[in-house]
């Protein structure tokens, strides 16, 4: 099992305030996507590089600055891996079960950082 800490160059927020709430996680690699949104070079990285029982340490999930169907691609890609998904902001953890309403409120903050960019 490989811990792996994502983050996206001042999206959300500050790099380096990504940075110090997922180093306390003890992450064992980085992946720091540096480019553009149009460009997830260090996303595609990090996912071919997935094995099962890993684990995907984000901030918050627009770090992956995509919209929901590309999220749901993502976490589908993560989830077929046998790996984990964490984003710390959003108390989200992907081996655990969420009720409807509690997804609504995911997506409404998710849509509501999206539009704010």
């Amino acid at each position: 099992m490989t811990i792996f800490g994502y983050v996206r160059k001042d999206y959300p927020s500050e790099t380096s305030n990504q940075m110090k709430r997922l180093m306390k996680l003890e992450c064992q690699d980085f992946f720091i996507e540096k480019t553009p949104f149009t460009f997830d070079t260090e996303l595609q990285a990090l996912l071919a590089s997935l094995e099962e029982d890993d684990v995907i340490f984000v901030a918050n999930l627009a770090s992956f600055g995509k919209g929901i169907n590309e999220l749901k691609k993502i976490i589908d890609e993560i989830d077929q891996k046998k790996a984990r998904l964490i984003s710390l902001e959003d108390e989200i953890d992907t081996h655990n079960s969420y009720s409807f309403i509690e997804l609504l409120e995911i997506l409404n903050a998710l849509d509501k950082e999206a539009v704010s960019y």
